[in-house]
């Protein structure tokens, strides 16, 4: 056979049946002589393409066998890191059964030094999650039991972006604001969805750990000009190492607002990040506007202050607020 000028080879190949297990037997067989393993996981985000269509357990699923990968060599050396390089949350059966887990996100052409400086201890995991992970493929915004859609897109209705026509792009469907998940869940998506439901997720939104240890305390909240207030605290690196962390601040809701205005349990209204050496405090001052207070009134097309006594949170993530204390908002 040839193309053109040029001769064309043709190869043939075949793969076992058993491959999948022989490779999970044998990357189990040398975890158990190994002192440590690491284990990097991956998921395949693309433009245009929904990870698992209309199936939201699949499309939480890490791709191929990479799950039982994790679960065999867990089991066979206790001792396993797992290095995650995903776009979006995963499901993580294995979770409890390795000895940590670092999310990398797509980090780049650097992300081997970089993934290399961190677990070595070069430099400190101080990143925050800026998703939740859900604990299981049923308990998370946009799960719709009732979902059959077998089109051409493969979406949900309660999945973001599916319903409604693109203001962009005439024919395509990524409007959020007309998304049955939008007006099925209002305001409470995210975190605020697991806060509204009383769903403890896998990793929560602001999550993040740290090779030290930080202390939260001294917290004081005051009225600002303007009708904000300035949240005042201070944070101490405990351990031995020099790090970072992220304090948050997070406010509950009104209880003088009309019912037809949807409030969240608890929002996000201020962060700062902190680095720190060992053994060193720093005291913040972040200031929360008063349109961070307020909530959107659907019926008047208005912002709404939320008056009366409000609950303010301070701590490492949003299921994480060691720090709170109720203050009085006027109009």
């Amino acid at each position: 056979m040839h193309a053109g000028t040029q001769p064309t080879n043709v190869q043939l190949r075949w793969v076992p049946p058993d491959n999948q297990a022989q490779s999970i037997d044998a990357a189990a067989t040398a975890a158990r002589t190994a002192r440590k393993v690491i284990i990097f996981a991956y998921d395949e985000g693309t433009e245009g393409s929904d990870r698992g269509g209309s199936n939201q357990a699949t499309g939480l699923q890490l791709p191929g066998y990479q799950d039982a990968l994790i679960e065999a060599v867990a089991a066979a050396n206790p001792n396993t890191i797992v290095v995650l390089n995903t776009g979006d949350a995963v499901l993580m059966p294995w979770a409890s059964a390795v000895k940590a887990i670092l999310e990398m996100w797509y980090p780049g052409q650097m992300g081997g030094p970089a993934t290399a400086n961190v677990l070595l201890g070069a430099v400190d995991p101080g990143g925050k999650l800026p998703i939740t992970f859900p604990a299981d493929a049923t308990h998370f915004p946009t799960y719709d039991p009732n979902c059959t859609d077998t089109s051409a897109t493969g979406n949900c209705p309660l999945y973001p972006g599916v319903v409604g026509p693109s203001p962009f792009l005439p024919g395509a469907t990524t409007s959020f604001r007309t998304t049955t998940a939008m007006q099925v869940n209002g305001i409470d998506q995210g975190y605020r969805w697991y806060d509204a439901h009383d769903v403890t997720p896998l990793f929560p939104f602001g999550y993040g750990l740290s090779y030290t240890k930080f202390d939260y305390s001294k917290l004081h909240v005051t009225r600002s000009h303007g009708g904000g207030l300035d949240v005042s605290l201070r944070i101490r690196n405990d351990g031995r190492y020099a790090g970072s962390d992220v304090p948050q601040v997070y406010i509950g809701a009104s209880g003088q607002l009309p019912a037809n205005i949807q409030q969240a349990v608890r929002k996000l209204v201020q962060f700062k990040r902190v680095n720190l050496a060992p053994g060193h405090a720093a005291d913040l001052t972040l200031h929360v506007s008063s349109q961070a207070l307020s909530s959107w009134s659907a019926p008047t097309q208005r912002w709404v202050l939320g008056t009366g006594p409000r609950t303010v949170y301070v701590g490492p993530s949003s299921r994480d607020l060691p720090l709170h204390t109720t203050v009085a908002v006027n109009g």
